[in-house]
């Protein structure tokens, strides 16, 4: 899927590959430059244990792997050299990492460059780590010093679980750089300039007015489909939004009066909001939603809203979450001293939007937009729409750009 098709309503799955399935055969030619480039997206998984090996070096002549990328104890990338350039390729003294964490839930450019002397991981088209590399090359395998590699996604078994998307080995004329923008992956996002005016308490934690029909007050929440660059990508797509609980993601139940707990409200009239999707036009989606459920029904327990394009569920790139919510009745004092539970242990669904690579700067991208068009006044308000001043909806959005260290 190329940039050209932009304007087509076609997600292609076959773009985005099972980190599991993931596999690319290669030939290297010894002392000549190599590189390849790739986005990657991991899942932030309970199950896995660090270090974990994100893609292995496969040789049809060996009957053991060999490490390529890894993420080592401290969630730093790692870059292996090839195993026939290197007699001792899972040295860590012969890899070059990352400085920062490497972020989860994002998608991330990753370049893996071999130049005659020097081994080089690039991330979202900057240099962020270089290690010289003394060569021991095993040329009896072929004489004119060219190898077969297959690199293959980790296993399901390895713990880690995640997408590939546009894996390509690149001509010397091609950067590492220029790979970036040439087919960004797709993401779906809540646009924080749409957000006018909420209650928010001093936890950060967003109230809604919500439960019996009398009561409930109606919100609006936005939503673009952008590429991972942060241009908006115009596909007409249905959107739909459901309720879950922010602590597991699980979704919430229904009222004692078997009313669905999340409502779309089109012409004044209300449906159960799986019923009544939003489309994306050019990449936007505008929704007008209403709480049935209180979240003093529900143990005290914090929501979330959660939106995902139907035909792609379960790519957790095609979801966005917004911001934990408190669903309250309107006739509660905000002051009243309550215990409310806090979100679990559990891998928190929003953590795909603390990170680089993100819009106008900022690291809360997903802790997106939910707009109560009539806000309780007795709670705290707080206009986000003027202290964040994010144009996701343009297409020239400006995006946040780190300052990656070279290691030493």
């Amino acid at each position: 899927m190329g940039s050209d098709n932009n304007n087509n309503n076609v997600i292609n799955r076959k773009d985005y590959i099972l980190l599991k399935d993931f596999r690319k055969e290669i030939e290297v030619e010894s002392e000549k430059n190599f590189s390849i480039s790739f986005w990657v997206y991991l899942i932030n998984s309970s199950t896995a244990a660090f270090p974990a090996t994100i893609i292995k070096q496969v040789y049809s002549d060996i009957s053991s792997n060999a490490p390529f990328l890894v993420l080592n104890e401290k969630k730093k990338m790692t870059l292996f050299p090839f195993l026939h350039a290197h007699k001792d390729t899972t040295n860590f003294s012969n890899s070059t990492s990352m400085e920062i964490e490497f972020p989860l839930e994002n998608w991330i450019h990753v370049g893996c460059e071999v130049v005659t002397d020097m081994l080089r991981l690039h991330i979202n088209g900057e240099i962020v780590g270089e290690q010289p590399q003394s060569f021991s090359l095993d040329k009896s395998s072929n004489s004119n010093g060219l190898r077969k590699i297959t690199l293959a996604g980790a296993g399901v078994d390895d713990g880690l679980q995640g997408y590939i998307h546009f894996a390509e080995v690149l001509p010397l004329s091609f950067s590492i750089k220029d790979h970036y923008v040439k087919d960004p992956p797709l993401r779906l996002s809540i646009d924080l300039s749409s957000t006018s005016e909420i209650d928010e308490d001093s936890d950060s934690i967003w109230n809604i007015v919500g439960g019996k029909a009398s009561c409930r007050r109606i919100f609006s929440l936005d939503v673009v489909l952008l590429n991972a660059i942060c241009q908006a990508v115009n596909k007409e797509l249905e959107i739909v939004a459901s309720l879950v609980y922010a602590d597991s993601g699980l979704h919430v139940e229904k009222t004692s009066d078997d009313e669905d707990p999340l409502l779309a409200s089109c012409d004044g009239i209300e449906f159960a909001s799986y019923d009544r999707p939003g489309k994306l036009l050019h990449g936007r989606a505008s929704l007008k939603l209403k709480i049935s459920q209180l979240s003093s029904k529900c143990d005290n327990r914090l929501f979330r809203i959660k939106l995902e394009i139907p035909k792609f569920s379960g790519y957790h790139f095609l979801e966005a979450f917004s911001h934990p919510i408190r669903c309250i009745s309107r006739c509660r004092n905000p002051r009243t001293s309550m215990t409310w539970k806090r979100p679990s242990s559990a891998p928190d669904p929003s953590n795909k939007s603390q990170s680089f690579g993100q819009c106008n700067g900022s690291l809360e991208l997903q802790h997106n937009s939910i707009h109560e068009i009539r806000a309780g006044p007795s709670s705290k308000r707080i206009k986000l729409g003027k202290e964040r001043t994010s144009t996701l909806g343009q297409t020239d959005v400006a995006c946040y750009s780190d300052t990656w260290t070279t290691n030493q």
